[in-house]
């Protein structure tokens, strides 16, 4: 008898879990559309960031980069790329990866990027990141002429850039 009701109730739990899940999704994706302020926003200030608020973020970035059209892809299934842009007429798949400064981004991180890339017919490639790149990351993007590699101190140097430049507003992305 007490093994059916913890059965009834592991039913009930997914059952409510599959219901609700879609709202979860949502919340998450909206929480993406947070509004910054592009020229008040300071590098400490990326780091107390969750990665979902840096994609968002990267978009203004892109934008002062020059970039249009930017769309953040689905969280869950990116395949292998954050946002997609264009710019000259070309699509950019754009990689983020918000991490600590001693965890680098690797070469496995830029294939996958590549391989979506090619697959999909995007004619450029940007991984921006809030750490660096490993040694072997940048010998393989040394390689690939399309891809762009930003690490923590050029997204530093841009940041300076877009706070100097541009007027005090806030931006929706």
């Amino acid at each position: 008898m007490v093994v059916d009701m913890y059965r009834v109730l592991g039913y009930v739990i997914v059952f409510i879990f599959i219901l609700e899940w879609p709202k979860i999704v949502q919340i998450n994706t909206k929480s993406r559309t947070k509004m910054y302020d592009d020229s008040q926003t300071s590098f400490p200030d990326i780091n107390m960031m969750s990665w979902m608020d840096f994609e968002g973020y990267t978009i203004n970035v892109l934008r002062f980069l020059g970039y249009t059209d930017i769309e953040l892809t689905d969280f869950q299934y990116d395949g292998g790329k954050d946002l997609v842009a264009y710019k000259d007429n070309n699509m950019v798949y754009v990689e983020c990866k918000k991490w600590a400064i001693h965890n680098k981004v690797g070469r496995d991180v830029l294939q996958k990027l590549v391989g979506a890339c090619i697959g999909d017919g995007a004619n450029e490639a940007i991984c921006i990141t809030t750490s660096y790149f490993t040694d072997q990351a940048k010998e393989y993007a040394k390689n690939v002429k399309w891809l762009t590699l930003i690490d923590r101190n050029q997204l530093e140097k841009i940041i300076e850039d877009m706070q100097c430049k541009m007027p005090i507003k806030k931006r929706a992305y």
